[in-house]
């Protein structure tokens, strides 16, 4: 294939790709009278899966830095309703962490309110209290809790009793197993009941978690614990701020998905395509579509 040829994919990275001219005018079109709230979210589990697959050294955050840099020219004037980052100390130290959410706020607008979520989640053994400390001291004001088919309901309650007596707005759960688990019904109410969190959302390897549950008859037990469900497979308190998250978002490292209006991107998602723009200062977006 031609590699100046604007209206065809080109291999010269070792994967299909647009010429970067070309992403660059379709966010241009597509961002530049744009205002409207915007979410970020960063995946550690999933880029040091990443890592391990590729064969590569572990995933450097510092390619994240680079990586909102680049997207600050294109986004710096929508305000960052969400931010959420998966698992961090997957992937990142105390140290690295800070230096990430400092670059998150010098490269985005982040605002202010009730309604703002900056969220983070967290497997139990990630869990200390020097942790959960610095994710306050970074302004983190939503925990979630990543919940595996076996838990121990008094083990959650007295994670959430902590993260209580650190006054973060939002407690929730995330959890590893759907409703094809035995006794998913019960758990769930077990779950709602006893630990009232802001929302139960679900691993995002699961496909359909909710498929082995009748619509009427799901509704109707969120609805007897003061929740419903929010499509497509989110649970969410009555009258909780966090209804109003926003449409599109930013996501960050190789292979990554964002979503602007109509507009998807898709970054690339070998080492060499990606580190190769990040290393120039350029956005690693593969395609747009």
């Amino acid at each position: 294939m031609k590699t100046d040829d604007p209206h065809m994919l080109n291999a010269t990275c070792e994967e299909p790709h647009l010429p970067q001219e070309v992403v660059l005018e379709l966010l241009n079109c597509q961002l530049r009278n744009n205002i409207a709230p915007l979410a970020l979210e960063v995946d550690c589990a999933a880029m040091r899966t990443w890592g391990e697959q590729q064969a590569q050294e572990r995933f450097r955050y510092q390619n994240l830095v680079r990586e909102l840099r680049a997207w600050n020219k294109y986004l710096g004037r929508r305000p960052v309703s969400r931010v959420w980052i998966n698992e961090p100390f997957y992937l990142m130290d105390a140290p690295s962490l800070t230096e990430l959410v400092h670059a998150i706020a010098q490269n985005l607008k982040l605002i202010k309110g009730r309604h703002v979520e900056h969220a983070v989640t967290l497997s139990l053994a990630d869990f200390s209290r020097q942790n959960i400390a610095l994710l306050k001291g970074l302004e983190f004001n939503h925990v979630q809790i990543r919940v595996a088919a076996g838990f121990e309901l008094q083990q959650l309650q007295k994670l959430k009793q902590t993260l209580m007596e650190f006054k973060f707005s939002f407690i929730s759960l995330q959890l590893d197993f759907g409703s094809d688990q035995a006794d998913f019904t019960l758990q769930l109410m077990e779950l709602l009941s006893f630990l009232e969190p802001a929302t139960v959302s679900f691993q995002q390897d699961l496909q359909n978690p909710l498929k082995c549950i009748t619509g009427e008859g799901l509704t109707a037990m969120l609805m007897q614990f003061g929740y419903f469900l929010q499509e497509p497979a989110t649970i969410l308190q009555f009258y909780s701020p966090l209804h109003a998250r926003p449409a599109d978002c930013v996501r960050l490292g190789p292979g990554a998905a964002s979503r602007f209006g109509h507009l998807r991107t898709l970054n690339f998602s070998t080492p060499t395509g990606y580190h190769n723009r990040v290393q120039t200062s350029g956005l690693p977006v593969a395609t747009c579509r």
